[in-house]
């Protein structure tokens, strides 16, 4: 069996040598960016445009498009699309984060609501308490006044 003219055992073989060095924290497999390099081409645009100008950015690429590396560090193909005004998740919608959020929350330290992160705020790593909760506390202050 081929994919794009490879041998399909051949390219599992070269992503379970990749994964298994060590070499990447968090791989990604290069295919979805790659056809949204391809994309991009077919509409005109070059890699320079792209902003793929550095000698590593032309080879790393190159090594992309012809199928010679098959893995990558997420964080740097989240650069290159950033640089485009794209987001991860446009290009690798599989991998994008879908944990359900917390219901936002009121932070006191930050006078605001926040959607907290197991229960605390973001920013201070307080608790901060359910919007249910400080409605019922609004109720009895303006009851009471």
């Amino acid at each position: 069996m081929t994919m794009h003219g490879r041998n399909v055992l051949d390219y599992v073989k070269r992503l379970e040598r990749a994964a298994g060095s060590g070499r990447f924290t968090d791989p990604v497999e290069v295919a979805p960016f790659v056809a949204w390099i391809r994309q991009q081409q077919a509409a005109g645009v070059t890699r320079t445009m792209m902003g793929f100008v550095s000698e590593y950015d032309t080879r790393t690429i190159t090594a992309f498009l012809c199928g010679e590396r098959v893995l990558c560090e997420r964080a740097r193909v989240e650069d290159w699309l950033e640089q485009n005004d794209k987001m991860f998740w446009e290009v690798y919608p599989e991998d994008g984060d879908d944990e359900p959020l917390e219901p936002d929350a009121y932070c006191v330290r930050c006078d605001d609501i926040v959607t907290p992160i197991n229960s605390r705020c973001p920013w201070h790593n307080t608790y901060t308490r359910a919007i249910a909760d400080l409605s019922s506390i609004i109720q009895i202050a303006t009851a009471a006044a």
